[in-house]
């Protein structure tokens, strides 16, 4: 009987830690997306060709990203990356190259949207939480396949991004991870 309570209250409390990480996490994805999204819309609309945009991501998001970094506080970080990076500031983990290329598989073989795909990562020191990211229609101004992107933008791209991969993209397709990193 012992073992019997005693399980239940391990299932319990991992059960209790997991809905914990998994209310941090959605909130501090919230925090970054909600600004850095409501951001980018105030840029097309103030310049619907996407320049203002470029400007806007390449000088703007890492500080915002820093900015909601420092309002949620100790032990937890929230972050961008992708397998097809612009910033080397994106540049993913060789665990966010893991869980991403798992997502991509997933999707490939028809097993999930990006959507809805969500994977949590346990190691000694933390937990992170990846989230697969789409690409939205705003997105393929300047993510798209560069035979359908405005030269203007492009040049643009191509000035500030000499190495940039986050090329070749379609409508819906797995673009990249918000990676939530709580520590223990």
């Amino acid at each position: 009987m012992k073992k019997i309570v005693v399980g239940v209250l391990v299932v319990t409390a991992l059960a209790f830690a997991n809905q914990n990480v998994k209310e941090t996490a959605k909130k501090s994805m919230m925090m970054l997306g909600s600004t850095l999204k409501g951001e980018l819309k105030a840029k097309f609309k103030e310049d619907p060709s996407g320049m203002a945009a470029i400007d806007y991501c390449s000088n703007q998001a890492q500080t915002i990203t820093d900015e909601v970094n420092a309002k949620l506080g100790d032990g937890v970080k929230v972050r961008r990356t992708a397998l097809k990076y612009r910033n080397d500031a994106n540049e993913p983990s060789i665990q966010d190259i893991e869980v991403m290329q798992k997502f991509q598989k997933d999707i490939e073989v028809g097993k999930k949207s990006p959507k809805t795909m969500m994977k949590i990562v346990q190691t000694d020191k933390k937990t992170y939480v990846y989230k697969a990211l789409a690409v939205g229609k705003p997105c393929l101004k300047c993510h798209a396949d560069v035979s359908k992107m405005d030269k203007g933008i492009l040049s643009k791209i191509d000035e500030r991004f000499p190495y940039d991969r986050a090329r070749g993209f379609a409508l819906g397709d797995f673009r990249g991870a918000m990676v939530v990193e709580i520590n223990k």
